[in-house]
């Protein structure tokens, strides 16, 4: 993500309210696998910059992160970078390889969550 202003952590977390809409802060760290003051820390600085807005929810303890017209533009201009560092993996490590890997990537949040 070099040269975006952008840490992966938080692109992650801008493409996540892209795809799933305004988001409660507890669903979004839960969503990311992280911890929710994890969360918050990395966020603030989107909050900072206008790329993210945080409202009050229905309850007041919960705060709703939404993505705006200025985090969308974020995404655009970091996503070539993005797709660049894909290839490159999917290319070092060949396709079969990759698609394992992600595959039991995608499994380990179901693995930790039956831990609990």
């Amino acid at each position: 993500m070099a040269g975006t202003g952008l840490s992966i952590t938080q692109f992650s977390i801008l493409r996540t309210l892209a795809r799933g809409g305004p988001t409660a802060l507890s669903d979004l760290a839960g969503e990311l696998v992280m911890e929710r003051t994890s969360l918050y820390r990395t966020i603030s600085p989107l909050v900072e910059r206008g790329s993210v807005t945080l409202e009050q929810g229905k309850n007041k303890k919960i705060k709703v992160a939404t993505l705006t017209p200025g985090g969308e533009a974020m995404i655009e201009s970091a996503s070539p970078n993005w797709e660049k560092a894909q290839q490159h993996i999917t290319e070092a490590l060949g396709q079969d390889t990759w698609a394992a890997l992600s595959q039991t990537l995608l499994s380990i949040p179901n693995i930790v969550t039956d831990l609990k």
